[in-house]
């Protein structure tokens, strides 16, 4: 991945709201400078080591551009929660390595374990070879090697002697490949990342998946090639690679190579990002481990799997896809499905000659997040003759199938605890097959 700024990155139309953005960089290497210089004061850092670098990015630089470019910092609160708790209290001489530091949050929360000396030019010393960076943004190396200046200075007092240029400070910062350092070089005892969440071809050396593939889970499968054993990796993943179906693969490589010590769900990344995410903590393992839970169980006891009393399919018409020949037959989308507990065969029909489903079934609709209730929406789709189901819908067919029992597994798919298990398992925006067919209900 070529290196570049943020300003080259985009069209003409974004270039002042980029200079605007580079501005802002400059204003934090400022006042990096001043603090080197001892003429600042603390008050006056504390939004540049909080959320003031992300709301600069927000305002300057429009959100789909953001998006292209993986350009999303990890907030104050984020940080706190998904790292000062995962963190050792103390670090002594131990380094630690972000391969996509952006703006350097994370590093900023790594610096609350490391002692501090009695001026802030030994503070910066001691500090130098711990902290360890890599970023494709020249603008976020610099801002993120600002604010590491500015976090030395506010917790170190300051000592004329021997204090350096701002250019002379955290030279392990550097313009790169995140991956591809990692993999040059090694990592140290600890790596934090919160990796872009965009696609990429499948590494070389990739086992799980060919193609593109996510981002996020290619960066963590370059750490585990690069990583010894007992090393450690935390990191602020895309949800999906907790629970994606097709992510199951990628699970059972890290499993291979690690100790699973910590999976917890964050919830929604940001306002502009709406992705679900988690933090994991991970230790390198000499041998093959297989401990990880990545969502809890549905409840066992007097219950049963959906998968033992019904068949979970995907709707089979790809709507602009498949061609529309065949016999007329009723056709079932998201948009004619009724939001009640029974509806008829609809009345739309088109052309299919792809495989039909015959009533009684349940339909549900399988765009749904967290929070929606009932997760899983059901309405029991009742008539005689076979129907075409758009692939936007899921099908559930009681292996007795009979209306009593399609009303009753309904409901069962209703209930609150359906939901908040499928709430838990399923933190991205649509359900699956396979989440369903682990759902249990009553025997």
């Amino acid at each position: 991945m070529p290196v570049v700024s943020l300003s080259r990155l985009v069209s003409s139309g974004d270039s002042k709201a980029l200079a605007r953005y580079d501005g802002y960089v400059e204003s934090v290497e400022a006042l990096a400078t001043a603090a080197l210089a001892g003429q600042w004061s603390v008050r006056s850092s504390e939004p540049a080591l909080d959320g003031a670098p992300g709301r600069a990015l927000v305002a300057s630089v429009p959100v789909a551009t953001r998006r292209s470019v993986g350009a999303f910092f990890t907030s104050g609160t984020m940080r706190d929660d998904a790292f000062r708790v995962l963190l050792p209290r103390t670090v002594g001489e131990r380094a630690a390595l972000d391969p996509a530091c952006g703006a350097g949050d994370l590093l900023l929360a790594w610096t609350q374990c490391l002692p501090v000396a009695r001026g802030l030019g030994a503070t910066l010393r001691l500090w130098e070879p711990l902290i360890r960076g890599v970023d494709i943004h020249e603008s976020f190396v610099r801002l993120a090697r600002a604010r590491l200046v500015i976090a030395a200075a506010a917790r170190s007092p300051y000592v004329k002697a021997d204090v350096p240029d701002l250019d002379e400070t955290f030279r392990a910062l550097t313009v790169g490949s995140g991956p591809d350092r990692m993999l040059r070089e090694g990592v140290p005892n600890w790596t934090m990342m919160n990796p872009p969440f965009g696609r990429v071809a499948a590494p070389p050396s990739c086992e799980w998946a060919t193609g593109a593939v996510s981002e996020a889970a290619a960066f963590v499968d370059s750490y585990l090639s690069a990583a010894k054993p007992g090393q450690r990796l935390v990191a602020i993943l895309p949800d999906v690679l907790r629970t994606g179906a097709t992510l199951r693969a990628w699970r059972e490589c890290v499993q291979r190579m690690a100790v699973i010590e910590v999976i917890q769900p964050l919830g929604q990344f940001n306002r502009d990002v709406d992705i679900d995410v988690f933090v994991l903590r991970l230790r390198r393992a000499r041998t093959a481990t297989r401990n990880a839970v990545w969502w809890a169980p549905a409840v066992r006891r007097g219950r049963v799997p959906v998968s033992s009393v019904a068949t979970v399919r995907v709707g089979t018409v790809v709507p602009h896809r498949d061609p529309k020949k065949g016999q007329f037959v009723p056709f079932l989308h998201a948009q004619n499905l009724a939001r009640r507990a029974i509806a008829s065969t609809p009345v739309e029909k088109r052309r299919y000659a792809g495989p039909l489903f015959v009533p009684p079934f349940i339909a549900i609709r399988r765009t749904s997040r967290p929070g929606d209730r009932p997760r899983a929406l059901a309405t029991v789709v009742t008539g005689t003759s076979s129907i075409a189901v758009e692939n936007h819908l899921l099908v559930v067919t009681p292996k007795k199938q009979s209306m009593a029992a399609c009303r009753r597994l309904a409901q069962e798919l209703m209930e609150p605890r359906a939901s908040q298990w499928l709430d838990q398992r399923l933190r991205g925006r649509h359900l699956t097959v396979t989440a369903l067919n682990e759902l249990t209900v009553r025997s």
